[in-house]
């Protein structure tokens, strides 16, 4: 007798788990979901920008011997297994800065050297250059943690100071992808109001209308999609001199378009050329379309023979042929 092994379902398919971050700096701890060993640490620190909101140059990933993970292994290289903690450290020069975007107060923030000093202008050309780049890049890095963790009020004071709102990270994200990750709705709504570009992509093609579906933000997700729709139906251009549409020229309320002549040569123009004109064996085919006018001329001619038949039923057992020749009699004399 023959045995048969069954086939597992989805037996290819790889397990998924959840480990934690701790960002040392700020005391804060994320949890990232659904991950499997061979996960690149490359690959989970672009997922981390989303998570943390710390962009992926910033960042330093640490686990048990307390080294910088090499960013080419795996998960399974590195011994990372469900439940683990792993320790996103910094660059020296921005633990202090991302500690105060963080815990401080706007005060404290701007004070971190956000703007441009005249008494730069002092300072040798290479230095001064490297100052104002740096006065950037931490006005940079500000918005976009303003925006991850939904600071309406820092937000605002770091758009007011200069901020580059549509200013991509190595990743491609910009502050409204860190907002769209988190459903931070009230933020979307300022940087759109601000000239925050929706359509604007990350390195794995995704959009803040993408981020904020794939992160499961469907209140964000609907007022970028709004946003987006409104903005490219503001730039079409309607054609002109385009036919209207069947229910565009029949469109009203009248009730002679619903009921008597009327109604009967709206149904009759809906047909396209071709087709039966009624639900009778005998019923015509539809004709192709009249000259202009025509439409004019035939209301015309039912008026006219509408208003003769009120006439004759008017008049009391006449005869028409009767009131014409009365008529004709009267002239005469």
């Amino acid at each position: 007798m023959t045995t048969v092994k069954k086939k597992m379902i989805g037996s290819n398919k790889k397990p998924t788990f959840d480990i934690y971050l701790n960002i040392e700096v700020t005391g804060e701890r994320f949890a990232i979901h659904k991950i499997t060993g061979d996960t690149k640490i490359k690959d989970l620190k672009i997922h981390v920008e989303l998570v943390a909101g710390i962009p992926y140059t910033l960042q330093r990933l640490h686990y048990l011997d307390k080294t910088d993970m090499v960013d080419t292994s795996d998960l399974k290289h590195n011994d990372i297994v469900a439940g683990a903690t792993i320790d996103l450290k910094l660059w020296k020069m921005w633990e202090n800065t991302v500690s105060v975007i963080v815990k401080g107060g706007l005060k404290e923030i701007i004070a971190l050297g956000l703007t441009l000093d005249k008494s730069w202008e002092k300072l040798d050309k290479a230095f001064y250059k490297h100052k104002v780049e740096t006065a950037k890049e931490k006005l940079q890095v500000a918005l976009f943690l303003a925006a991850h963790r939904n600071n309406t009020e820092l937000l605002k004071a770091l758009l007011d100071l200069g901020a580059d709102i549509n200013h991509k990270t190595s990743m491609g994200r910009t502050a409204l992808h860190m907002a769209a990750s988190q459903g931070n709705s009230e933020c979307i709504d300022i940087m759109l109001g601000r000239g925050a570009s929706i359509e604007l992509f990350d390195v794995q093609g995704n959009s803040p209308v993408d981020t904020a579906n794939a992160w499961g933000k469907k209140d964000s997700e609907r007022h970028l999609f709004l946003y987006q729709w409104q903005t490219r139906a503001a730039k079409v251009n309607p054609k002109k001199d385009q036919p209207l549409m069947m229910h565009q020229q029949f469109d009203s309320t009248l009730p002679t378009w619903l009921k008597g002549d009327y109604g009967q040569i709206y149904f009759a123009n809906t047909l396209p050329p071709g087709q039966f004109s009624g639900n009778k064996l005998n019923a015509p085919l539809r004709k192709p379309p009249k000259s202009k006018g025509a439409h004019v001329e035939n209301a015309a001619c039912n008026k006219k023979s509408s208003a003769q038949g009120q006439t004759q039923g008017q008049t009391q057992g006449g005869n028409p042929e009767d009131e014409i020749n009365f008529d004709d009699e009267k002239e005469d004399g």
